[in-house]
C-alpha cells in the first residue's frame, strides 16, 4: 500500500513538471525583439512624402499608401505613385483614405474629391463635390468603406453616402455629429459592419449606428 501511494505521487509530481516544462519552454524560447527587423521607408526609396496618412493592401497584394503629396502603390521593391492633379490626374495631393472594391477598383479619398483608379488600365474618374451622376456628397472625404454586402459607403461632414454603381452616384444619408455647438469639427473616422444590418461609426459626436434596412441612424 505504502508503494502505490508513493508511484503514484511520483507521477503526480511527475505530471506538474511535465506541464511546467511545456508552459515555460514558449516564454522563454523566444527573446522579444531579438528577430524584429525594421526597414524605413521614405522619401530616399521613392515615396512623394515623409507623412503617410493611410495604408491599405489591396486583393493582389500591392500596398497603397496616402500622403500629404499623393498617392503611391509599392510592389515591396519600387513605388508607382500618382501626384499628378487635373484631367487625367488625381483631385488632391492630400490623400485621406483607400480602398478596393469587388471589381478590383482602388478608391480614394482626397480633401477634394473621391477618385477612382482602374489599376489595369491606370484610368482615373474623379468625383467632385456636387448633386447627380459622378459626384460626391461633400468634397473632402474623411472615410471609405467597403461592407459585408460589397457595397462603397463614403463618409464626410454631410454624413454617409452609399455608392449606386448603376447610376455612378452617391445617396446621402445624414449623421448628427455635431452637439450644441456646431463649430466643432465634424467627421465620421471609421465603419465596422456588425453583419446584423448595422453600420457602426465612430464620429465627432461619439459613437453612431446606422441601420442598413431602414437607412436611418
Amino acid at each position: 500500500m505504502v508503494y502505490l501511494l508513493a508511484v503514484k505521487q511520483y507521477f503526480h509530481i511527475a505530471g506538474i513538471l511535465l506541464c511546467l516544462t511545456f508552459i515555460w519552454r514558449p516564454c522563454t524560447a523566444q527573446n522579444p525583439g531579438s528577430d524584429l527587423v525594421f526597414d524605413r521607408i521614405s522619401q530616399k526609396q521613392g515615396l512623394p512624402d515623409n507623412s503617410i496618412n493611410f495604408i491599405f493592401q489591396d486583393s493582389r497584394g500591392f500596398l497603397w499608401l496616402s500622403a500629404n503629396h499623393g498617392l503611391s502603390r509599392y510592389d515591396g521593391h519600387h513605388f508607382k505613385n500618382y501626384t499628378t492633379i487635373g484631367k487625367g490626374g488625381i483631385t488632391d495631393l492630400a490623400v485621406k483614405c483607400i480602398t478596393e472594391d469587388k471589381d478590383g477598383n482602388i478608391w480614394f479619398g482626397t480633401e477634394s474629391g473621391l477618385n477612382k483608379l482602374n489599376p489595369f488600365t491606370e484610368k482615373i474618374i474623379q468625383y467632385q463635390e456636387g448633386t447627380g451622376p459622378g459626384t460626391i456628397p461633400f468634397r473632402w472625404v474623411n472615410y471609405l468603406y467597403i461592407d459585408k454586402d460589397q457595397q462603397l459607403w463614403l463618409c464626410s461632414e454631410k454624413g454617409l453616402a452609399l455608392y449606386n454603381p448603376l447610376s455612378d452616384s452617391f445617396q446621402n444619408y445624414e449623421i448628427s455629429v455635431t452637439g450644441k455647438d456646431d463649430r466643432v469639427n465634424k467627421f465620421i473616422n471609421i465603419i465596422l459592419d456588425d453583419g446584423a444590418g448595422k453600420l457602426w461609426m465612430t464620429s465627432s459626436y461619439g459613437i453612431k449606428a446606422f441601420s442598413k434596412k431602414t437607412n436611418t441612424e
